[in-house]
Parts: C-alpha cells; structure tokens; sequence
C-alpha cells in the first residue's frame, strides 16, 4: 500500500479533483476530520462509517446514501438526513413552560379566580363503596343452620328471581333456632351494618344479634314490618322492598370481636324476646331470608352479592375546590392527569340535584329509595330509582322552560341497566346501556355523552338546540327494550341515580350541586400579567406551544387557549390562538393576519399547536404538519403585557377544556422545529 503524505492539493482554478476511480474505496481513519466547510461537495453514493470518531462538516446526505454507524456531528447545519436517523431538535429551552398535567400547580406568575367552588377528580382520592363481608350471601348449606332446615330456590326473591331460601323450624322444647354465615372477613374495633331480606311464611318473628357480645341484637316483626325490643349500642332499620319483604338491618360497634360481622339471624316467638331466646317450636314455622349482607361502615347500603368470597369495591371521589383555586382535573378511572380545566360560568337550574324523593319532581310509575347507595362524590346520597308493576312509561320529571338546555345525571345499573334522557315536545332523547356505557340510540334534535367515573357510574348527559321543550324526564327501562311504555317493573329492580343537573348551553359542564336553590358555577380566568417587564418575553418575536383540548361539541368557535394582549380592550392581540370549528389560528390584531392550522381538531380530543414568528417570517404547524411561511408579517409592537389563559380578556370565549402544556420560546423556530412539537 503506497501512501502520499502532502499539506495542501491545490489544483488551477476551475479545475475538477477526482480521488480516485468506480469502485475504488476512500478511507477516513478513526479520528481523523473530512472537512469540506468553505466547498460545496458531493460525497459518493454510499458513505461508510466504521467505529470511532469520524465527524461530517456541512455535508448534504442523501437518505440512501448513509450506511453503518452515524458519525459524529460538529453543531453545523447538516441537511438531507432523514428523521429516523438524526431528528429535528431545536436546541434552545423554552423561556416559559408552563407544564401543567405534570406539575399540576400554578406558576406562581399567574393570577387565579373563580368566585365560587367547582368540582373535579384530583387522580388519587378514592372512597370505599359496595362491600359484603358475609359469602354466599344467600343461606345455602355453607351457612351454619341450628334447628332448622334450608331449602333453596324456593321462592321469588326481592329481584324477581328464584332464588330465596325457605327456612323450616325444627320441632323442639325450650330451645333456640338460629341460622349464621360464618364465612366473613375478620376485623374487629370496628363499626358494622349487618343485613338480610326477610319475608314471612307462617312464623313472623326474627332476630339479628353478635356472637359473643351480648347487647347486640334486635328483633323484628314482619307481619307489621315494625322493630321489637332491642338491645343497647345498636341502631336498626326495616324496609318494606315490595311483596311482602323486608329488609331488615343493624349497626353496631364490635367491640373487638373478631365474629361481629357475622350475618346471625334466630327465629323467635315474639318481638319483645330478649336475645337468642329458648321457646318451643313446633316443625312448621318458616320463614323465607335472602340476601345477607355485612358492611365494615356505620350505615347500611344496597345489596352486594356474594359467592365464594367477599367482595369491596371502591371508586373514585368526585372532590371540590374552593373559591380561587385552580382544578387541575384527571379522568377518573384512567387515572390521567387532563391539565388546567378552564370553564365558562354556568349555572343548575334544578334546585335539589342530589334529593330525588323531593317533591319538585314528578313521578310517573316509579318511586325513590333515598340514600341507596355510595355516590360518586364518596357519600350515601345516591338513589334509586324503581319502576312499579304497571306495564307503563316509568320515568321522573321537571318543568323547564324553552332554551338551549343539556341534562346531565350520574347514573348506575341495579337490577336494571337501560336508562333515558329526554326532552319533551319535540321528541329529543338519549338512551344509554349502563352496562357497557354506551349510547344505543338517539331521537330529534339531541345529542349525547356518556362518561365512566368509576364502580359502574357513568355521567350521562342529553343536549338540544331546539326551544320549544317544556318538560326533562328521565326514564327507567326494564330490560333492553328501547320502548319505556312496554315493560312492567317488579316494584324492587331499578337503576342508581345521583347529581342532576340542567344548564342553559349545548354541552355539559362540571358537576354544580344544589340543596335548595340554583346555583352557579363562575367562570376559571388564568391571567398572567407584566410580562413586559421580565426577560423571558420578547414583543415581536417567539414560538408558542399548546397542547389543548376542548370538550365542546364540533361546532364551537372562538374558543381561546391564549390572548397575549395590552389591555383588556382587545386591541392588540398578538397573539390570538384559538379554536374556530376544526382550525386552529393564531391571530395578529395589529398585523390583520390570521394564521391557521388547519381541519385537526375534534371535542373530546387533545392537540398541539405552535406558532412562530419574527420579521418577515411567520408560521404555525398542528399535529406534525407545518404550513406556509407568511412574508408579510411584520412583528412590531411594544405594548403586550397581560396574557390570558384559556379565555378572552378573562371575561369570555373560554376554552371549556383542558391545557396540559403551555411553553413559549424567544425567538422563531424553524419550520422543521414546529412541525417536531406538534407531532412528538
């Protein structure tokens, strides 16, 4: 191999240099530097790499031109490499980021209000909900059965099946009958609600009691459905569900009994006997039970089934910030954090949205089991709503008058899992599946949402444009039969309600509790002011990033995710990003240029955005695709100093969505630095 070892080749001018001929291989050693800076170049087809440190001046590559290792890069422009081997990065940091679904926190830069509370879920909070300790929580052979007999599926039970258990007394002098479940989740210091459905056959007397705590017990009479004599420390209720059932219920504190949540009921002969007490039974009293229930809480709620285990449920809670303090919301069962939410003000116009038992609703063939269930909010004031046996429309009520509305409730399938949200007049309605969450079909002029939260509970919600409604329902439906009027109720099945709420617009908002009168929700305004005096911000120049989304329907406009302004006149605007149908634009008030992204944006679906500019050189991109440079932009102004975070001069056009993150950067990106936010 010769070598020839010379300073500089410096051929007459104009003159072609050829290293060497087709199919000859030219070698750049390890560490060595092929500079071609001050010349323009044009390397061979193929450039090869080998390992060590080989760097690349101001070369233009061909994407089928660059085999084996990618040699370093000196910081020049280097063009022509595709992106899956050396991306666009814009190197400098954004002078503001305002990070919002990470930090979830205010800069503390940034002027916050809201003059009344809202609701939100903060991502983390969660309450217990269903629970039964006791299994099978029908008396079968898994029970302990002392004096008496069981005989299973004997009977209609309160949810119309077959599957109550009759209980036959043995024939017996001065002696006790009792039945227990044993099969319970030990915990002892505690409070319990302990529970059962009860009907009587030809005997009519029953007891719940505690093993091994002597005070505990009650008894009651289910021929009056009355409670008898009780002991100390207990509270009791007794529920007639229809059909001659009962369910009867105690709450006590264990006292550190690790047996307290058994389910222990005895079968006495009257409702003044004391605990467990001896008598004489003859062999054909019976009594028919179904569905035990034990509850590690202080109050009773709806039946939760059992079989082979115990089971306990928890669910997400609803929480509520106070006046002033921003909502940094998250999606309930995914957990996500959404970023900063900005709403508009609305107001409910229903007056008890949580008391659905309150006279101001109407009922039509149905009635209300107060406090059934865990809400979504994390208390005991979830209803239930129960169709009766007449084979009409079972639905509950409230007048309206005429306007844009949307009806919103929390809603829960029991026994039942087909609900519906409807207008009056002009036919408008929703109906959904409570078990699978979906819509299975709309009528008129609605339109609809449904949201999980959690356990089975879902946000429903029915909008109209028309105005000439006078009257809400809501329907519950026995079966999957579309048809409200068609089936009968069995006066115990039903479906789980909480939160109502009607607003004047076209979309649901957050969740407005009532208890006795409207209520309004104020609007969020986010403001960030004097940024003329602090370094970060330039008046002419930058690159702005959001990633947004609105939950408004397709045809919202003039939806604000940032107004950089003077004053609150409006007068400059430079710039205002917002949403108007499914464009993105970024207006320049004083340039009377609007700038768009264009046809990217859905409701219910994040985006992101930038916009870049200086003198002459203007452009946005949306979802990874870049537009066409603007010339004529100009940049000049002096007098920017307030922006405004997800509305219009903090009084309108507001977002009704989520921010996760808001950057700007002091100078103008490149096309290719844009178009990588956007997709990224």
């Amino acid at each position: 191999m010769s070598e020839v070892k010379v300073n500089k080749i410096s051929p007459r001018s104009g003159t072609n240099v050829q290293l060497g001929d087709s199919g000859d291989t030219i070698t750049v050693p390890s560490g060595a530097t092929l500079d071609a800076s001050n010349a323009t170049t044009t390397l061979p087809a193929n450039v090869v790499t080998t390992t060590g440190t080989q760097t690349l001046t101001n070369k233009t590559i061909g994407s089928s031109q660059l085999t084996g290792a990618l040699p370093a890069l000196d910081g020049s422009a280097l063009t022509g490499i595709p992106d899956t081997i050396a991306p666009t990065r814009h190197s400098i940091r954004p002078s503001l980021n305002l990070d919002f679904a990470n930090s979830k926190e205010l800069d503390p830069r940034i002027t916050f209000t809201r003059a009344s509370n809202a609701t939100y879920y903060d991502g983390y909070t969660s309450v217990k909900a269903e629970e039964n300790l006791s299994y099978p929580s029908i008396p079968d052979s898994n029970w302990d059965a002392t004096r008496v007999n069981l005989t299973t599926n004997n009977a209609t039970a309160p949810d119309g099946t077959n599957t109550a258990t009759l209980i036959t007394l043995n024939s017996g002098s001065s002696t006790t009958y009792y039945l227990q479940s044993d099969n319970t989740a030990n915990t002892s210091q505690t409070e319990f609600t302990t529970s059962i459905f009860a009907k009587a056959g030809t005997h009519n007397f029953v007891q719940l009691w505690v093993n091994s705590q002597s005070s505990f017990y009650a008894n009651f009479d289910l021929s009056t459905g009355s409670v008898g004599t009780t002991g100390g420390g207990v509270t009791t209720s007794i529920t007639d569900v229809g059909n001659s059932w009962y369910r009867i219920s105690m709450t006590f504190t264990s006292n550190g009994h690790a047996s307290a949540s058994w389910v222990a009921i005895s079968f006495q002969n009257s409702s003044s006997d004391g605990r467990v007490a001896s008598w004489s039974a003859t062999g054909t009293e019976t009594v028919y039970l179904w569905g035990g229930q034990s509850e590690q809480r202080d109050s009773l709620t709806a039946y939760t089934p059992t079989t082979t285990a115990p089971i306990t449920k928890y669910q997400p809670a609803l929480q509520t910030a106070g006046n002033n303090v921003a909502r940094f919301d998250h999606n309930p069962t995914t957990g996500e954090s959404l970023g900063l939410l900005i709403e508009e003000s609305r107001t409910n116009l229903f007056t008890y949205s949580e008391q659905f038992d309150y006279v101001g609703w109407g009922k039509n063939n149905i009635s209300v089991e107060a406090n059934a269930i865990v809400a979504p909010n994390g208390t005991l004031t979830a209803d239930k709503l129960i169709p009766n046996t007449v084979a009409s429309a079972h639905h509950m009520y409230r007048g309206v008058s005429g306007a844009v509305h949307t009806l919103s409730i929390y809603a829960k399938a029991g026994e039942y899992s087909v609900m519906a949200l409807s207008f009056t007049v002009h036919g408008a309605s929703v109906t959904f599946n409570l078990l699978t969450g979906t819509i299975v079909a709309t009528a008129g002029t609605a339109t609809g949402r449904i949201e999980s939260v959690g356990n089975g509970w879902y946000r429903c919600s029915a909008s109209t444009t028309s105005t000439n409604h006078n009257q809400v329902r809501v329907f519950t439906i026995n079966g999957t039969n579309l048809d409200a009027a068609s089936n009968a109720g069995d006066g115990y099945s039903g479906i789980y309600i909480w939160g109502a709420q009607l607003e004047e617009g076209s979309f649901p908002t957050s969740y407005i509790k009532t208890t006795g009168s409207q209520v309004t929700r104020s609007a969020d305004d986010a403001e960030m002011k004097n940024i003329n005096q602090d370094d970060w911000f330039k008046q002419s120049k930058g690159t702005w990033f959001v990633n947004a989304k609105t939950f408004e329907p397709t045809t919202f406009d003039d939806k604000r995710i940032i107004h950089v302004d003077n004053t609150t006149d409006g007068s400059n605007r430079f710039p205002d990003i917002y949403i108007d149908s499914d464009d993105v634009k970024a207006l320049f008030i004083r340039q009377g240029l609007t700038l768009s992204a264009n046809d990217f944006v859905s409701s219910d679906t994040y985006f992101k955005y930038s916009v870049a500019y200086e003198y002459q050189n203007a452009n946005v991109a949306g979802d990874g695709t870049a537009e066409t440079v603007n010339t004529t932009f100009t940049g000049s102004t002096s007098d920017l100093t307030t922006i405004y975070i997800g509305n219009y001069n903090g009084s309108n056009y507001f977002l009704n969505g989520y921010i996760k993150k808001l950057t700007y950067y002091p100078l103008r990106l490149t096309d290719n630095e844009i178009t990588d936010l956007t997709e990224e």
